[in-house]
């Protein structure tokens, strides 16, 4: 079966278990269970963690690994499949549910630090913090069919382990993820500790754009209601990156933006304000600042131009805005 095939079915499956049909979900579990291995159960496995007062988004991931377990023990699927299904990487932003559960505990119970200096209130934080611990110590039991292996890194080379290694210098923050420190340690092979003793994670599988040597030009984006003016970088990526700004900090959970054109807007701090796919500017008029003129340029021509007269500006010795 093909892979356009085989990921119909994997969402198939995805949206009946969403919609309470667990029956129909293990059915077509049955008869495809390659659809273990696929990106659209990857991408559900791992929650993205864009929610909504409306939803829990652990809560489809957790329902997916509970019929896969079932199915493992039923011996549908097989121990591999198992294995890489649940400590599977998302092609949404690359952590594996230990990582990503991780960084929100870390996150969390800095958000817990930081409010107990200022006397403030701490218990939304540690509420949360108390939820993602559970879901962490459920998935890496032992005797868990569906257990996490804190062993696997996330694209960006990380490891649980490493990730509370961050903080450990933090007396306050590390006081409330001591226990998680100790689990997680003792579960991590000890050429992983080594690794992460001699500094030798961080292995990337997905490239790294420094969007700060990005050149920029001035420009004047317009729509029916405003025209605003603005630098921009346009940039053709051959495959799927991260911004060097978004994975800046180690604790940062950063989107894997698909290959393709995409147009950068930054603020006045020279920020980036947003990045979006070329096509997003199809109904919106852009010039460019060339020579002192405004140049109007239709959006499919946007990255050639772009090139030409940066390329242009850097042959003069002048150098395009940074």
């Amino acid at each position: 079966m093909n892979t356009y095939k085989l990921e119909n079915l994997a969402k198939d499956f995805v949206v009946s278990l969403a919609f309470g049909a667990e029956s129909h979900s293990v059915a077509i579990l049955r008869q495809n269970p390659t659809i273990v291995n696929t990106l659209t159960m990857a991408d559900t496995v791992v929650p993205s963690t864009r929610t909504d007062m409306w939803t829990d988004e652990f809560d489809i991931p957790l329902r997916v690994r509970k019929v896969l377990n079932d199915c493992f023990a039923e011996q549908f699927i097989s121990k591999k499949q198992l294995s890489q299904a649940v400590n599977a990487r998302s092609p949404a932003h690359g952590e594996t549910m230990a990582t990503l559960l991780t960084k929100l505990m870390i996150s969390q119970a800095l958000s817990v630090a930081q409010f107990s200096a200022v006397g403030g209130s701490t218990s939304q934080s540690m509420k949360s913090l108390q939820k993602y611990r559970k879901i962490l110590n459920m998935l890496i039991q032992d005797d868990n069919a569906v257990k996490l292996d804190v062993n696997v890194p996330n694209e960006r080379g990380q490891y649980p382990l490493e990730l509370l290694s961050q903080v450990a210098s933090n007396p306050h923050v590390f006081r409330l993820l001591s226990k998680d420190y100790e689990h997680i340690s003792a579960l991590t092979s000890q050429s992983v500790k080594n690794k992460i003793k001699n500094n030798r994670t961080g292995k990337k599988t997905i490239e790294v754009l420094n969007d700060a040597q990005f050149p920029k030009l001035r420009a004047k984006l317009t729509t029916r209601d405003r025209t605003d003016l603005c630098s921009i970088s346009v940039i053709e990526a051959r495959r799927s990156f991260f911004l060097a700004s978004e994975t800046k900090s180690p604790l940062s959970v950063a989107p894997i933006r698909p290959r393709g054109s995409y147009l950068i807007t930054y603020s006045s701090n020279r920020r980036i304000a947003d990045i979006m796919p070329m096509l997003k500017f199809a109904s919106i008029s852009i010039s460019l600042n060339y020579n002192g003129k405004w140049l109007k340029i239709p959006y499919d021509s946007i990255y050639p131009t772009f090139e030409k007269i940066t390329t242009e500006q850097m042959n003069r010795g002048n150098k395009p805005i940074r």
